[in-house]
């Protein structure tokens, strides 16, 4: 049913068991890169039975994905407007898929407004949302839908989903650096676009730097906050690799060096969820990796 995604077996059991009895809101959780609005699509077309490449242009497919950092109080009052739009038949079946990528991106106010539709939506309509955390979302949200985790794959599935496109060498390389997170791994390895796939290349170039050509590059990154998560994921992904790297060697004085640079950047994301001033966090991460 699923032999186009490459899922962890848990997430693909737990999608089978929902796609037979659905529930009218689902909450796909996983980090940035686990492949999450992919399978969220899938689940939309299967739902709908229609083929996925036809789901954008469906009567009753809406999908909120804005490009911004946020996700307005006047786009979840578009889905108020979607769903007075009658569908063509009376039965119980499932006739129209409202899909809200990112939904920790609401506000409040847009959390609250969607809260009004969760609580009464129409018994033909499925709201599947995505977010990297639960936490993003008010309990009261969480408390109407079904809750599904978009696991990490192994690297055995991975190199048997793939044996046949790229060498064992190639799987190898992008998985590390993927982490087993499904999505970023597609692209890395058939070279699509993904959110992550710049931000890799620029983390590895920031790293080749020494400390006062990186100190240049501060004021491009810190005006964008979401830029800032996306270059620290991305600079935890190459050090990750990096460390994973030199502990099959055993060389204990660059496994000191990568593990240091780990944990300063780890540490560094952590601060930026709750620190203001961006540009002095960079400086004194650019100065100690």
């Amino acid at each position: 049913m699923f032999d186009e995604l490459l899922l962890h077996q848990k997430t693909a059991d737990g999608c089978r068991e929902y796609l037979k009895h659905p529930s009218q809101g689902l909450m796909l959780v996983g980090p940035l890169g686990s492949g999450k609005q992919q399978l969220a699509l899938s689940l939309g077309s299967k739902l709908l039975n229609i083929p996925v490449n036809k789901l954008g242009a469906h009567p009753y497919f809406l999908h909120i994905n804005p490009e911004g950092e946020t996700i307005s109080i006047e786009e979840v009052r578009s889905i108020q407007q979607f769903l007075k739009l009658k569908t063509l038949s009376a039965n119980e079946n499932i006739k129209r898929i409202i899909l809200v990528s990112d939904a920790g991106r609401m506000r409040v106010e847009a959390q609250n407004a969607l809260l009004k539709t969760l609580e009464e939506p129409p018994i033909d309509t499925v709201i599947i949302m995505t977010v990297h955390h639960i936490e993003a979302l008010l309990p009261t949200i969480i408390s109407r839908v079904t809750s599904m985790s978009v696991l990490p794959i192994s690297e055995e599935s991975a190199f048997q989903f793939f044996k046949t496109q790229f060498s064992e060498a190639a799987i190898k390389r992008a998985f590390v650096i993927s982490q087993g997170q499904a999505g970023l791994l597609f692209a890395l390895l058939q070279e699509t676009d993904h959110p992550l796939i710049d931000f890799v290349k620029k983390a590895k170039d920031i790293l080749s730097k020494t400390p006062g050509q990186r100190l240049l590059i501060t004021e491009e990154f810190s005006k964008d906050r979401s830029s800032v998560q996306l270059m620290l994921n991305a600079l935890l992904r190459i050090t990750h690799a990096a460390l994973a790297k030199t502990s099959k060697n055993n060389d204990r004085n660059q496994i000191k060096k990568w593990h240091s640079k780990y944990e300063v950047i780890l540490r560094t994301t952590e601060y930026a969820q709750t620190n203001a001033n961006t540009k002095l966090l960079l400086d004194e991460l650019f100065l100690n990796i």
